[in-house]
């Protein structure tokens, strides 16, 4: 290689060195929009008020972005603080039937609302199961779901799931605590006779 051309590669090579040096490493979520690395496995607790037993009194939902990934990431940054619980509805007997033709009443879920909680179905949504949270309409309702729920189809967006130790805590909440009947439309609902309060973070 000529030396003139040796010099200008070699002063090219310590020019840019400096540069590469400094450079900011570039993550997943810089290269990628819409990429949460946050949302990845978040979980989105909700602590019972005033319980004084610890994370014994706390249901832990893992977020599922690859079911509801606008609603998984915006919660995962934080857009819910607090909510309550309100509807309890124990498991159906066996060949209960309701007027729509489908299982109950009750209708095997723990229902509330959680402030900030916004969105629909991207896409797919898979048939609700046990200890899914799904979204009603657009939010901010919320169940959580204590049987599987074919005859509900792909209706509702689906946003995560709880592990059975925190569907220990939701079947307490639905089987024991005190109820009371309404009517909604022309579905009869089991209520709670005390609103449960919680707050809602992130870890």
């Amino acid at each position: 290689m000529p030396r003139a051309r040796r010099a200008l590669v070699v002063a090219l090579v310590v020019a840019l060195c400096p540069r590469a040096s400094s450079a900011r490493a570039i993550s997943r979520e810089d290269a990628f929009v819409g990429y949460s690395e946050r949302a990845r496995g978040a979980t989105l607790r909700l602590t019972l008020d005033g319980d004084g037993a610890g994370d014994a009194r706390a249901i832990a939902l893992r977020l599922r972005e690859d079911w509801a990934p606008t609603l998984a990431r915006e919660l995962a940054g934080g857009a819910a603080r607090r909510g309550s619980f309100y509807r309890a509805e124990a498991t159906p007997e066996a060949g209960a039937r309701d007027g729509y033709g489908g299982p109950g009443p009750p209708y095997a879920l723990l229902q509330g609302a959680l402030e900030g909680l916004r969105g629909r179905a991207e896409g797919e949504a898979p048939i609700v199961a046990r200890g899914y949270a799904c979204v009603i309409g657009s939010g901010p309702d919320f169940f959580i779901a204590t049987r599987g729920h074919a005859e509900w189809g792909r209706a509702h967006a689906c946003f995560a799931e709880a592990d059975e130790t925190s569907m220990a805590l939701v079947d307490e909440i639905t089987e024991t605590y005190a109820v009371h009947p309404e009517t909604w439309g022309r579905t009869n609902v089991t209520v709670l006779n005390e609103r449960l309060p919680f707050s809602a973070s992130i870890e």
